[in-house]
């Protein structure tokens, strides 16, 4: 009998199937978001690029269904995925468990990725 030897971490597991990484988690809270937002690039198209890569797809001008809302609902586990609303220029989420509100500001890179998206340009993220 042979003894099985180790498949590596979830991330090796992820790659040999041709699957990208797992995203990393943030907590629900007002500084979590941020960080995750922030996290995404410095610039729309690296924004874009990211996104793309994680497969966050979306439709233009849905509050709740555009790409940043769709990845913060991955990326931070504790919102309701019901009650995410991505603005032009902020965002209100909901934490399910603590039921409470998160409102931020979003970042500039992220306003001109929505901005860009909402306008047509990255059309490989919309559907």
């Amino acid at each position: 009998m042979t003894t099985p030897t180790s498949v590596g971490t979830p991330a090796d597991a992820r790659a040999a199937l041709g699957l990208p990484p797992d995203p990393p988690v943030y907590p629900a809270t007002h500084d979590g978001v941020m960080e995750a937002l922030t996290a995404l690039g410095d610039t729309a198209d690296a924004i874009a690029a990211v996104l793309l890569a994680n497969d966050y797809t979306g439709r233009t001008a849905s509050p709740a269904c555009c790409p940043i809302a769709r990845y913060l609902i991955n990326t931070v586990p504790d919102l309701d995925a019901n009650d995410v609303e991505i603005g032009t220029d902020d965002a209100g989420l909901w934490n399910a468990p603590h039921n409470y509100g998160i409102y931020v500001d979003l970042p500039g890179p992220v306003v001109a990725f929505i901005t860009d998206f909402d306008g047509g340009a990255y059309p490989e993220l919309a559907w």
